[in-house]
């Protein structure tokens, strides 16, 4: 069967560019002027009482481990809905937009192993934003102090480390499971949105690239499987968490 495959690549991809683009343009500035978390975010010195009121809630939405427990799980839900969608287009040839089907022709009784198809690492870059999620909830349920007044201070890494994260969080993990929140991380900072990484050093034999095939010890079916696993480890943690840590008052002092 020879097929057109589309791209994954969406709109989406382009909107998380461009906003993490906004948020670090500006970051170098702060940092020359010697800043701190706790400084306000340039041209926004004086802060009215009404807006400070509005960013009052800003901070408590991000010091409530609810907030990032019901956007980690909008972002599973999403990974699931990938991960169906693909193995669906995997078994309809040229249903995918954009995809032109010039042969098909299938074993009678064949059944085709669920990999995810072509959207599969969009799926698995969700799924490691839902884990994110649920390790910074845990986190902030129990140091609230990593909420500053003007914004959320720096996580440990560079916020997207699974592995960090979920050491931090106090998420017991095997060593198997430490290797997929690698390559999930990995998926999260680049696979998942960009053809290669900002430093191709960091580009190996497992990844897709022009004129290679890619290699892998790894089966999607597994790893899906075992990431489902680890959401909900980390998702009875954070509720757990949320059961013994009460939440902040409406007046807390975030600094």
């Amino acid at each position: 069967m020879i097929r057109a495959a589309a791209s994954t690549h969406t709109l989406a991809s382009h909107v998380l560019q461009i906003v993490a683009q906004c948020t670090w343009d500006r970051e170098p500035e702060r940092l020359a002027r010697g800043t701190s978390d706790d400084d306000a975010p340039i041209g926004r010195a004086d802060m009215t009482q009404e807006n400070d009121a509005w960013l009052q809630r800003v901070r408590y939405t991000a010091s409530a481990p609810t907030s990032w427990l019901q956007h980690a799980r909008t972002l599973r839900q999403a990974a699931e809905d990938l991960w169906t969608a693909g193995n669906a287009h995997d078994r309809e040839p040229g249903s995918e937009l954009g995809a032109t089907v010039l042969a098909k022709w299938t074993s009678p009784g064949f059944v085709r192993p669920e990999t995810g198809g072509s959207t599969s690492e969009v799926c698995f870059m969700v799924f490691g934003f839902a884990l994110e999620n649920l390790a910074k909830g845990i986190i902030v349920c129990r140091d609230p102090t990593v909420v500053a007044k003007y914004r959320l201070k720096k996580w440990h890494g560079n916020g997207h480390d699974l592995s960090t994260l979920f050491d931090q969080a106090e998420i017991s993990v095997s060593e198997e499971e430490r290797q997929l929140l690698a390559r999930t991380t990995r998926i999260t900072e680049w696979k998942g949105r960009y053809p290669v990484a900002m430093n191709f050093d960091e580009v190996d034999a497992q990844d897709r690239i022009v004129g290679h095939i890619a290699v892998s010890n790894v089966w999607p079916a597994d790893d899906y499987t075992q990431l489902c696993n680890l959401y909900e480890r980390a998702k009875t943690i954070l509720l757990g968490t949320m059961e013994h840590v009460p939440p902040l008052p409406a007046d807390y002092n975030f600094g």
